[in-house]
């Protein structure tokens, strides 16, 4: 319930970690997406770009998480 209202972002944000999604997108259920609960947590060490969810279709009850991560 948390995550679903992002209340616990700030406890990774106080530890160095961002959301790789800057729209904050909804993650689940897969069929209509209403509820945020999946994140990419990338601390100042990694850059993601490309981010985006998708539907793979494969019976997942979760929208997938597709990015490019890169050291830097």
């Amino acid at each position: 319930d948390e995550m679903n209202r992002r209340e616990v972002m700030q406890s990774f944000e106080d530890a160095g970690f961002t959301d790789a999604d800057p729209e904050k997108r909804p993650t689940s259920p897969a069929r209509l997406p209403i509820f945020g609960v999946d994140y990419v947590l990338p601390n100042g060490q990694v850059a993601i770009d490309n981010f985006e969810p998708i539907n793979l279709r494969y019976g997942f009850d979760h929208l997938a998480l597709r990015y490019r991560a890169s050291y830097e």
